[in-house]
């Protein structure tokens, strides 16, 4: 399918795994990334594992920050890269995030490798092979965790493995993760006292039980937050108390109506949503559908009376193309091709734009 459908980006065969990895990517999720993601302006999420059977799925997701909902005047949180693999060891998802960082580091005007990272944020959960390949591939970037996730895995620790009552562990979870806990101290002094309290509290709980939460909150979650959540909060990486969970769209796409699908089925429907995502929020540019343009960019909208005079199905068929980190809007479709261009394009490959293409600067 590599050859056949534009999501697939590349199919990895390994020594020691029966099925191939796949990678689903196209230029327009790498073009998206680098803008909002790769500039610091909103987190690249990596959503949950979806075990669907045969398979397992590993999506990326982020927000699209050029338009916003019309109802809840937010930005969409979209699909970005998207990992089809059936191992989940940290070799495996490196094969995946090497993929994403060689694309996010490639100067498509200069044809060359930048290797500058810096500024971007990527959020995950508490998988222990996900932090391990995220700090392998992204060296110089910042990883933050899913303060959801965490808080979910606290509640757990304190029933399964110490016992606390229903009311002690809301009182620990909402010391650390709650407005007035730790995690939003906003300077040096508050988050000592808070901690200094926090610490008292949990001493006292512990002087009525057998097994201590103590000595894990110390050697292991108080470190998990400092270097994941509460110093890239501090550096201004991150709004505090960042979570990974607000993708309605994966929890819809990757539920049980899903599993059992084979691999190319499982493509194309996903292939589908993400086109279909991708037509209804290009059409804040002719202020049709769900989404409107984002304030600052606002000045780019296309009038109605200046509208091509086509229909609107021909126009959601016109295909979105980021260039120099502006929006381009085709007048003519070209099924996944550039004017000229005999060969479908791909991600990751160098390519320059022909004076015959004709294209209007949109955002």
């Amino acid at each position: 399918m590599v050859h056949t459908h534009d999501l697939v980006n590349s199919v990895q065969y390994t020594n020691g795994l029966k099925y191939p990895l796949i990678t689903l990517m196209n230029e327009q999720q790498i073009d998206d990334l680098k803008r909002f993601c790769a500039t610091g302006r909103t987190v690249l999420g990596v959503n949950k594992t979806y075990d669907l059977g045969g398979f397992r799925v590993t999506p990326t997701v982020y927000k699209d920050l050029s338009v916003v909902r019309t109802t809840t005047r937010e930005h969409p949180i979209t699909f970005g890269p998207t990992f089809i693999h059936t191992d989940s060891s940290w070799l495996t998802y490196n094969k995946f995030f090497h993929g994403i960082d060689i694309n996010l580091s490639l100067d498509d005007l200069k044809d060359e490798f930048i290797d500058d990272l810096s500024k971007l944020v990527i959020g995950s959960d508490e998988d222990e092979t996900l932090k391990e390949s995220i700090r392998r591939c992204f060296r110089r970037s910042t990883h933050t965790l899913c303060t959801q996730n965490l808080q979910e895995n606290t509640l757990n620790y304190m029933e399964k493995k110490v016992g606390y009552s229903k009311s002690n562990r809301q009182r620990i979870t909402s010391a650390i993760y709650g407005e007035d806990g730790l995690l939003f101290a906003g300077d040096t002094d508050t988050f000592d006292f808070r901690l200094e309290k926090l610490k008292e509290k949990i001493a006292s709980l512990d002087s009525k039980t057998r097994k201590k939460f103590m000595p894990y909150f110390n050697d292991k979650l108080l470190p998990l937050l400092t270097e994941f959540v509460i110093n890239p909060a501090n550096d201004d990486k991150i709004q505090r108390g960042w979570t990974n969970n607000k993708c309605e769209s994966a929890n819809h796409i990757f539920n049980t109506e899903w599993r059992l699908k084979d691999v190319p089925t499982f493509i194309n429907m996903f292939g589908d949503i993400v086109n279909r995502d991708r037509i209804e929020r290009s059409g804040a540019i002719h202020g049709m559908g769900g989404y409107e343009l984002f304030d600052p960019i606002l000045h780019h909208k296309v009038d109605s009376d200046k509208r091509p005079n086509v229909s609107e199905d021909e126009l959601n068929r016109n295909v979105i193309v980021p260039t120099n980190g502006l929006r381009t809007l085709r007048k003519t479709p070209t099924a996944g091709k550039r004017a000229n261009q005999g060969k479908r394009k791909r991600v990751g490959r160098s390519h320059s734009r022909t004076s015959s293409e004709n294209h209007i600067v949109v955002a």
